[in-house]
């Protein structure tokens, strides 16, 4: 406005008539253009504050820790920035709308969902399958000279473990109630969270959200989906009839837990742009499949919803998974080892988790003996 009033003040002074309404048009049309100009330097510099990121999400700023923020609800991060996507759903995406609209999800939640997918990508199923095809039709590599080790190199260490004591310590009541009432100590359940995300500091690497990883693998079932990947699987032309079987079955796959996914946001109104996930489609900091979340998804901080993506219902959840698999106070070491490979089928997770539950708990006991 200082632009215009500046320019009645020139126009009345030095110009005719004629002078002054030219001026006074011409500096309308600039002050619009940079309003204009300014409004979408707005916008974007919104859009970018508020862009999703599969960057850390920090639970601990150093040893000591600092309060964990909540993941961005609805409200906090989609209310104060114009949807990204354009309300319509892509034709890549219409086969598997008619899916879930067949299996009872259907509606406006749905398809806002939908809508917000980008296009398909290639990289969860093609990544998939190359290990697959790694393990089946590739030689395998020779033997190290020595041995691996027998837990995940770097994890077990005393700087990790007092990393696991101040994250305890920032959320005891959520630990002692998950020990109360699933018999799963702090120290293996923050273990757990520490192997899993290194307590939520690591949610996804992909760049994609969950909901659009795992809808792109559920709609990759034939070999066309994935060509950007077949140069990495020398021979694959070979290997027809195995792509042909192996690629439906895990679209079937992947289609089961889209549907699960999406049947836990429309129930929770949750924003798929506040969904990191992993390479697979696993969620929050404790790296749920979506299926598991109904059967063992646990609200810790009783607000009615069951958020992953804090510590308090992370913590229940992956307690209430063990103690359904087996888990109790009771239970010898050989035991317990058995049903973390529940969790994840591997003996070296297994045997990391428990080691560094062991040394958090004698860290413990090292320094409450100094302050004694």
């Amino acid at each position: 406005m200082d632009c215009i009033l500046l320019t009645l003040r020139e126009g009345a002074t030095r110009c005719g008539a004629f002078l002054f309404v030219f001026l006074v048009l011409t500096s309308l049309s600039a002050c619009a253009a940079q309003v204009s100009q300014d409004s979408r330097d707005g916008l974007d510099a919104a859009r970018a504050g508020a862009a999703p990121s599969t960057a850390p999400q920090a639970a601990l700023a150093s040893a000591k820790g600092t309060a964990y923020p909540m993941r961005p609800t609805v409200t906090d991060a989609a209310a104060s920035v114009p949807p990204q996507n354009t309300g319509v759903i892509a034709p890549a995406w219409q086969h598997l709308r008619s899916r879930l609209a067949a299996d009872g999800l259907a509606g406006p939640e749905v398809d806002r969902l939908l809508a917000s997918l980008g296009p398909r990508s290639s990289s969860p199923m093609g990544r998939k399958m190359l290990e697959l095809y790694k393990k089946n039709f590739l030689p395998a590599p020779k033997p190290a000279k020595k041995p691996g080790g027998t837990v995940y190199k770097g994890v077990v260490t005393a700087a990790n473990a007092d990393k696991c004591l101040a994250f305890m310590q920032l959320h005891a009541a959520a630990f002692a109630a998950a020990e109360e009432t699933w018999g799963v100590p702090p120290s293996i359940a923050c273990a757990l969270l520490f192997v899993e995300t290194r307590l939520g500091q690591y949610l996804g690497g992909t760049g994609d959200n969950a909901l659009q990883t795992l809808a792109s693998m559920a709609e990759s079932t034939e070999k066309a989906d994935i060509t950007d990947w077949l140069g990495k699987m020398p021979g694959h032309e070979s290997h027809n009839a195995w792509f042909a079987a192996t690629m439906p079955r895990r679209a079937e796959w992947a289609y089961r837990e889209t549907r699960a996914l999406v049947r836990y946001m429309v129930d929770n109104h949750i924003d798929p742009e506040t969904l990191p996930g992993s390479i697979y489609g696993a969620v929050g900091l404790c790296q749920f499949m979506p299926s598991n979340i109904v059967p063992y998804g646990a609200d810790g901080n009783g607000d009615g919803v069951i958020d992953l993506y804090t510590p308090e219902d992370a913590v229940a959840s992956l307690a209430r998974f063990l103690s359904r698999h087996g888990w109790n106070k009771a239970n010898t070491r050989e035991h317990r080892h058995k049903v973390l490979m529940r969790y994840n089928k591997s003996t070296r997770y297994a045997n990391t988790i428990l080691a560094l539950a062991e040394l958090t708990e004698k860290r413990a006991g090292s320094t409450a003996g100094k302050r004694s």
